[in-house]
């Protein structure tokens, strides 16, 4: 997502009054992103927004996606990645 893109975002999140609370939340506050994204009622499509520009937040969801966290695995930058995505992987399995 351009950064254009996102502010625009962010200001009409700010000002739509359907935006649920959880979104402004995790917009204003980083750390709110893993409480949010665990509600079930967060909006799928800021969720994969989110995971696509920092991907190692499947690490922190209950219930992530398991192709996101099999990519995490084979091809983390880290060991130490890796290895937290395949520790992931057996709590899921």
């Amino acid at each position: 997502m351009a950064k254009s893109n996102l502010t625009f975002f962010k200001f009409g999140a700010l000002n739509n009054r359907h935006t649920p609370p959880a979104v402004l939340a995790a917009e204003i506050d980083p750390e709110w992103w893993i409480v949010a994204m665990n509600n079930p009622r967060f909006p799928v499509d800021v969720l994969k927004a989110r995971l696509k520009r920092d991907p190692l937040l499947a690490l922190e969801l209950v219930n992530p996606e398991l192709d996101l966290v099999r990519q995490l695995a084979l091809n983390g930058k880290t060991r130490a990645i890796r290895e937290q995505a395949m520790r992931k992987l057996d709590e899921l399995y």
